[in-house]
Parts: structure tokens; C-alpha cells; sequence
């Protein structure tokens, strides 16, 4: 069976700069993106629930992105109305600091936020949902399978 990773679409360069210091300190601290959508990520959740291994992350920087820059480790998905106050400013620390305070409606968690070697095309990347390679998209995070040479 092949392994699936998620794409998140529409990472501003200097935020996931940002996380790659703050992973290049500490691996294993959490950093949160917060994906630019007001629908619940339920193909990225249900890909976590029913996954038997770390799930690879990847990210593409720019709006329409073409380049695949960095990876990640995505932990949880965290969905705004089922998140107490308490979480919530527990989710301030590890936003970005160019992020204008907690927006979103769904919080990724994610370690281990590294550059990758050379940046990959984003149609490196083939949807599970059709089959077809990816396309530089606005859609904010997108279920792939993982390209071999990433793996």
C-alpha cells in the first residue's frame, strides 16, 4: 500500500522559515499552521485517525504555489469550536509570529519542520482523492501520495 501525505497550499515563506529555525533548536516542538479555509479539514483528520505511521507534511510556498519547500510531521488537527479557551492560548504560543493572533478554523500540529534539499514541483504529487497530479491550488490541504523520492 502506498504511504499518503498531506499538502498544505498557500505557506508564506518567511512563516515556514520561521517554524524551520524554531524545529532546527527543538525537532519535536510543535509549531501551528493555520490553513486559510472556513471548512473543517475532514480528509486530512480521517488520513491521521487511520494512519499507523507518522504522516508526513509537506508545504508550498506562495499563493499558487508551485514549489513544495519544506517538510513537516503533522500530529493532530485541532478544530476551532471543539478547542477549549484553555488550548486556545496554549495554540498562541506556537503560531507564527506573523501570524495576526488565532485565526483559523482548523490548528495543524506539526514538528520537525525542515527545508527539503531542493524544492519539488507540486505535480510531483498525485491526489488520493482522483488520481491526477497536483496542480498549484488555492485548496488549503490536500490528501497526496507520498512521491518516492521523498519518502
Amino acid at each position: 500500500r502506498e504511504r499518503l501525505c498531506v499538502v498544505l497550499n498557500n505557506q508564506h515563506e518567511i512563516r515556514i522559515k520561521e517554524f524551520t529555525e524554531r524545529c532546527a533548536k527543538d525537532p519535536a516542538a510543535y509549531v501551528v499552521f493555520q490553513p486559510y479555509t472556513a471548512r473543517r479539514l475532514r480528509s486530512v483528520s480521517k488520513l491521521l485517525l487511520s494512519s499507523a505511521y507518522p504522516v508526513p507534511i509537506f508545504f508550498v510556498s506562495g499563493n499558487f504555489g508551485t514549489e513544495v519547500i519544506a517538510r513537516g510531521i503533522l500530529h493532530s488537527v485541532e478544530y476551532r469550536p471543539e478547542v477549549s479557551v484553555q488550548r486556545l492560548r496554549e495554540i498562541q504560543d506556537l503560531i507564527s509570529e506573523y501570524d495576526e493572533g488565532v485565526y483559523a478554523t482548523n490548528f495543524l500540529l506539526v514538528s520537525n519542520v525542515t527545508p527539503l534539499s531542493s524544492p519539488a514541483s507540486v505535480t510531483e504529487f498525485v491526489k488520493k482523492s482522483d488520481g491526477k497530479p497536483l496542480k498549484p491550488s488555492r485548496t488549503p490541504a490536500i490528501v497526496c501520495y507520498l512521491p518516492a523520492r521523498l519518502a
